[in-house]
């Protein structure tokens, strides 16, 4: 329903691709979370974590910062940053036109540029976006598919060995408490001494449901 209410291309292949992407960053978000809950040691310290990665991530993403207009001591973020590779997957389908005639180039849309006229739209996007010359850049959402396989490990190696040390620790402290509840159960406890005359009201009582004669 937003895709169609955003006004994208109306094309069943665009359509599938774009919500593949969409389904495979979904993962890869996923497949973060996983590794950063079971890495570390609180689920405070998780969540900070989460909190200084998801901004920085959409900062670096390329929307608002594209790469090719980045100082180079932070382009190098965008290698490591799953928005990138999801922007520029998502981006050329949209806007992709075959510009290698003029013919071509004709008929795609067109950008009106203050001086200059008018000039394909697509060519503009990708040059100002750092974007391939493809329709479906495949290799874009590879990268994608490579960011959960590494994240997924992590995971695994973090409650292989990270969760095992917390999970001995834990069981050595409950042995520590069951031994300390056996000792309780095999030491005499102390009686509690009776209140006074009670074995006169047991008496009356069982007199009382009894029809034999009182033995008191």
């Amino acid at each position: 329903m937003q895709y169609f209410m955003f006004g994208l291309a109306a094309d069943a292949s665009v359509f599938f691709y774009t919500y593949l992407v969409t389904l495979v960053l979904a993962s890869v978000y996923a497949s973060l979370g996983m590794f950063i809950a079971a890495a570390m040691p609180t689920f405070e310290v998780a969540q900070a974590l989460l909190g200084i990665l998801g901004p920085l991530f959409f900062l670096f993403g390329g929307l608002w910062s594209p790469p090719p207009q980045m100082t180079a001591g932070a382009r190098w973020f965008c290698y490591i940053d799953p928005i990138t590779y999801a922007f520029q997957s998502i981006i050329p389908p949209h806007f992709y036109c075959d510009t290698s005639t003029p013919a071509a180039a004709a008929a795609c849309p067109r950008l009106a540029v203050p001086g200059v006229g008018s000039t394909p739209l697509w060519p503009f996007v990708q040059s100002k976006y750092g974007l391939e010359n493809s329709k479906f850049p495949l290799q874009q959402t590879g990268f994608l598919c490579i960011f959960i396989v590494v994240f997924q490990l992590g995971h695994i190696l973090a409650v292989s060995f990270v969760r095992r040390t917390g999970g001995l620790a834990r069981r050595a402290r409950r042995g520590h408490g069951s031994a300390q509840r056996r000792a309780r159960a095999s030491s005499p406890l102390p009686l509690a001494p009776l209140p006074p005359f009670s074995f006169l009201r047991r008496c009356g009582t069982s007199c009382a449901d009894s029809q034999a004669p009182p033995p008191c």
